[in-house]
């Protein structure tokens, strides 16, 4: 009943106006998130069993529907533009519906083409060396719910191996997303990694996740307290340091942990309240983890040891 509904969402998502555009993609994230198995399959008749034949032609018609769906939408994450502002914080409504909208298509395709999400994500990673930030900030954010699709899998036959395949496709781009010129994308990145992060994906292990720790700690020393990417990466830096053994496998040593604590400082009184408790759980976790792993010298009450001066601004922020 839904599908010719359907199909003026799609046609829709091209439309000049922003406001069309942005409805359009949100419409279809709703409709997809409890109809995707079903799109573009006619229901058989009531008391009439299906044959072999009408099922393959359902799953075939099911498929390419969602295909088609996942390529448009595709195309307004490269080709969107609009940006709005809401107080201080850039937002771009219509890449984000329309990246929300690709991952639940991505969901209901995992069932009938699971590699069809994996070339999602490798375009996805081409779009991010656009020139173009609006681009870059698109691709990020469409891995970003590509992710989270891949996180939200019962973990049937083959699910994990699939799953950590999409993490993997993700992992390079999103991290050399960290290192982009505009902070939105970085906020963007950060979020793609955090969803990896928190699984123990092996895609996100080894030297991946000691590169990535220590790209964290030099983008906090470099990006402006106020930056949109503020609260991710500490959100990062918190879930890296909370795992088991995180300073064997992230090393940097006592003197990088004190570097760190010199780069963490100025959030701790942040304006945000938010940006203030995410920075005092990094804290927190670098300390306990240090502790664990008796690697605590660093932690000393010298005079010109960093966690003092790091609690002294804690204490000042209450």
């Amino acid at each position: 009943p839904f599908t010719a509904f359907a199909e003026q969402l799609v046609n829709n998502l091209f439309q000049a106006r922003w406001e069309e555009r942005h409805g359009a993609a949100s419409a279809l994230r709703e409709l997809l998130s409890v109809q995707a198995g079903a799109a573009h399959v006619t229901a058989p008749l009531p008391g009439i069993a299906p044959t072999r034949e009408e099922v393959a032609a359902a799953r075939s018609s099911n498929r390419a529907w969602l295909q088609d769906t996942a390529c448009r939408l595709l195309c307004v994450l490269a080709l969107d533009r609009f940006v709005d502002m809401a107080g201080e914080r850039l937002m771009a409504p219509v890449r984000e519906a329309a990246a929300q909208a690709l991952g639940v298509a991505a969901h209901g395709l995992r069932a009938v083409a699971p590699n069809d999400v994996l070339e999602a994500t490798r375009r996805l990673a081409v779009l991010h060396a656009a020139e173009q930030w609006e681009v870059r900030h698109a691709a990020m954010l469409g891995l970003k719910y590509l992710i989270a699709a891949a996180s939200a899998d019962d973990g049937g036959e083959g699910g994990i191996a699939w799953r950590d395949a999409v993490y993997s496709a993700v992992v390079p781009s999103a991290a050399a997303a960290l290192g982009d010129s505009h902070d939105d994308v970085q906020a963007a990145a950060a979020e793609a990694l955090l969803a990896i992060a928190s699984t123990g994906s092996p895609a996100l292990a080894g030297e991946a996740r000691a590169s990535l720790a220590a790209k964290l700690w030099e983008l906090l020393a470099d990006i402006d307290e106020l930056a949109a990417s503020a609260l991710p990466v500490l959100k990062l830096i918190s879930v890296l340091y909370s795992r088991a053994g995180a300073l064997r496998d992230l090393g940097g040593g006592e003197e990088g942990l004190e570097a760190s604590m010199t780069s963490l400082r100025p959030f701790l009184h942040h304006i945000s309240p938010n940006v203030r408790e995410e920075a005092a759980k990094a804290l927190e976790a670098v300390v306990a983890a240090s502790e664990a792993e008796g690697v605590a010298a660093w932690l000393g009450a010298e005079d010109g040891s960093a966690l003092p001066d790091a609690l002294q601004a804690v204490l000042q922020a209450v």
